[in-house]
């Protein structure tokens, strides 16, 4: 049988992810086709994340986001940025 703490924590789990996805959407919608095109990273900005937030926790996945945002500007790199599928600390030679 589940505990009680571990439905709650999974229903506010559910829940955040359902607010941050419909904010996504809404971004999407309403305020991205104003802003154009910009992205210098490959997924956008917004589905990275939305994968984000399907693949992750919440908490993770809006850590990831912040993260991503803070890369976007001129001197932030680009190109092909995928959400890790797992946390892994990063070392200095990759591995």
């Amino acid at each position: 049988m589940m505990s009680l703490t571990k439905l709650l924590i999974d229903f506010l789990k559910s829940w955040t992810n359902k607010i941050a996805l419909l904010v996504l959407k809404i971004y999407r919608f309403f305020i991205s086709p104003f802003t154009g095109g910009q992205c210098r990273f490959e997924p956008s900005c917004s589905v990275y994340a939305e994968n984000a937030f399907h693949v992750h926790s919440p908490l993770f996945a809006f850590y990831l986001t912040i993260k991503r945002l803070a890369r976007c500007h001129p001197w932030g790199g680009q190109g092909y940025d995928p959400v890790p599928k797992t946390f892994r600390k990063e070392t200095e030679n990759g591995h």
